[in-house]
């Protein structure tokens, strides 16, 4: 009999343990986050038992920018508040089972942090904020539907609404440049008109996204791609250089990003009037560290104007 009770015994545990999930968790500061030791189907089980979403944040120990946000808002004892409006999973991807995580949602830079409903589907992604109120803004704007997947249904029904096109825009992931920049090509499609609000905004985010999606090809194809955003380029130059930039491009009036592309349509000497114009403007002793990847440019339209002597200053500054 007391074998019978045993066997008895250690079916019923092992069936509360195919009920229940493992809730494996790991403490950052003073706040308990489930972590990638645990299956994600356990994940939703809980988050749907709760009745919240699930805010999954991935990182890599080598990653600095990680460990930034480790230390300086996950390590707060503020951020506790976060476990009342979503559930926290911390996947760490030097982990064998953290690399499947990543690999299952396809994660291309660190940090990425991406908001699941209870039922699992993707509600929206970004590369991390960085205060905890700003943390808590967007989950509550998440779970108000403000977010790319619910913003992409309704899209569903209104294919043409401008509104919800740049809302979309600004909802996609980083990663997704190159819908961005379908998005914003059919904004400037509907309504060409440049003095409308949501027309400039448009020229300005598309010549801030073109440089970037032409990293991810090869030299030899950048040129071709590149001439692409030609039209779209001259229009903004013409509309709103140098001082009616409103959006994207006004910090530093959209001089790296029309050095860039020109640069990349092999139109340099035009990228290098773009560059000198700039270096006018100046101080006398200019930090040049905000905008390094600008002289960078500078110094490849020099070179392949063959003006090496001066591309040579340019690098020893």
């Amino acid at each position: 009999m007391k074998l019978r009770a045993i066997i008895l015994l250690t079916v019923f545990l092992l069936g509360i343990g195919q009920l229940f999930p493992r809730e494996k968790q790991e403490k950052i500061g003073e706040t308990l986050w489930y972590t990638e030791q645990n299956k994600f189907n356990e994940i939703l089980e809980l988050a749907k038992k709760e009745n919240k979403p699930v805010m999954a944040v991935f990182s890599a120990t080598w990653c600095k920018p990680c460990q930034k946000l480790k230390k300086e808002v996950f390590s707060t004892g503020e951020f506790a508040k976060m476990t009342d409006e979503t559930l926290l999973l911390y996947i760490e991807q030097t982990d064998p089972k953290g690399t499947e995580y990543c690999k299952q949602n396809k994660i291309r830079a660190f940090p990425t942090i991406m908001i699941f409903s209870p039922e699992g589907n993707l509600l929206d992604t970004n590369n991390g904020k960085p205060t905890t109120e700003e943390f808590l803004a967007w989950v509550k704007d998440v779970k108000g539907g403000n977010n790319a997947f619910d913003i992409a249904r309704q899209l569903e029904k209104e294919p043409n609404n401008r509104e919800l096109i740049m809302k979309m825009t600004k909802r996609l992931a980083p990663y997704r440049i190159k819908e961005k920049l379908e998005f914003l090509e059919k904004l400037i499609e509907l309504k060409p008109d440049p003095q409308d609000s949501i027309t400039h905004e448009a020229y300005e985010m598309l010549i801030a996204y073109a440089p970037f999606y032409l990293m991810n090809h090869a030299p030899d194809q950048r040129k071709e791609i590149a001439q692409t955003y030609e039209k779209h380029l001259k229009t903004l130059i013409k509309e709103y250089y140098p001082d009616k930039f409103r959006y994207m491009l006004k910090p530093d009036s959209g001089i790296p990003h029309i050095v860039a592309l020109y640069n990349n349509m092999g139109q340099y000497k035009v990228a290098y009037k773009f560059f000198t114009a700039h270096i006018k403007k100046l101080p006398e002793k200019p930090n040049y560290l905000p905008n390094l990847h600008l002289y960078s440019d500078g110094v490849n339209a020099l070179l392949h104007l063959k003006k090496e002597k001066e591309a040579v200053e340019w690098l020893e500054k």
